[in-house]
């Protein structure tokens, strides 16, 4: 893939893309895999395990955490 950067071949970088996005994909996979397991593991089971749709878990969120909006003016 370091080489397909150096060149300008579009098939050559095409595949590297492509080689990248499968592995990012299996990597994916197996990270989501893992975290059902755990969350299917867990005594607390899926009422705490599941991930939101941002991706983090309701047991990982402080109750105290308030979530604000804020503009910055120059």
């Amino acid at each position: 893939m370091n080489e397909a950067k150096k060149g300008d071949d579009p098939d050559t970088i095409n595949r590297a893309i492509d080689d990248l996005q499968r592995a990012s994909q299996a990597m994916a996979e197996h990270l989501y895999a893992a975290n059902a397991s755990a969350a299917q593991a867990s005594p607390e089971g899926a009422a705490t395990g599941q991930a939101s749709s941002d991706g983090a878990t309701a047991s990982n969120q402080p109750e105290d955490v308030i979530d604000v909006e804020f503009e910055e003016k120059k």
